[in-house]
């Protein structure tokens, strides 16, 4: 597990250790794996780790682009259906998940975010 942006991520590879991925990993953004995060999910829930389970679902949700419409949800525009059916089984079975979001990942994210938006904007007024 780590943080990036103040989300958390699964690593592609071992603290020290760097790679580019492959087909089965999915995009490694930062050292974190796409695929990995996603399976990670799964084991969270598992083991119970009701917290750890939101805050990598609630990740792969931003990152992954997620758009809800009715009862139905699609990840990056629907263009990858393989990645709906392995993030819903990610999610399978996690109902008795507490419904509260971890608020330090939630707010340090926003942080992150506003600071980003803030160092644009000067930019942006400054060229």
């Amino acid at each position: 597990m780590a943080y990036r942006f103040g989300l958390p991520g699964i690593r592609e590879y071992p603290q020290g250790t760097t790679g580019v991925g492959d087909i089965d990993s999915g995009p490694v953004i930062f050292g974190i794996g796409g695929a990995a995060s996603i399976v990670g999910i799964k084991a969270m829930a598992i083991y119970k780790e009701w917290e750890l389970h939101q805050a990598l679902r609630n990740s792969v949700a931003g990152f992954g682009l997620s758009l809800g419409v009715g009862h139905r949800r699609t990840y990056l525009f629907g263009a990858l259906p393989i990645a709906d059916v392995f993030i819903a089984w990610a999610n399978a079975g996690a109902c008795q998940a507490q419904q509260e979001e971890p608020i330090g990942i939630k707010w340090t994210f926003h942080f992150y975010s506003l600071l980003l938006i803030f160092v644009l904007g000067f930019l942006a007024f400054k060229i």
